[in-house]
């Protein structure tokens, strides 16, 4: 038996309802749209992560690109150079 069955059978066997029983707890009882309500949210936080870490990827290759060309055409005009 897992921990949310025993604490039902237990809650049941008193005669409590989900109420009776948050209420002896002093706690409120989550209902099912507060928890949607909450997963709808963290997934919409994760997709804007999602989102700048793919801009960010695209930034930094973008980045990387324009580095090592900076860097080759840097490296061929100092051969060039005579001191």
């Amino acid at each position: 038996m897992k921990v949310h069955e025993k604490i039902r059978f237990m809650r049941k066997s008193k005669g409590w309802t989900q109420e009776d029983m948050a209420d002896s707890f002093n706690c409120k009882i989550l209902q099912s749209t507060d928890l949607s309500d909450d997963k709808k949210e963290l997934e919409h936080e994760l997709e804007k992560a999602r989102m700048l870490l793919q801009q960010q990827e695209k930034e930094n290759a973008y980045l990387n690109v324009n580095t090592s060309k900076l860097f080759d055409s840097y490296q061929k005009s100092d051969e060039t150079t005579c001191y």
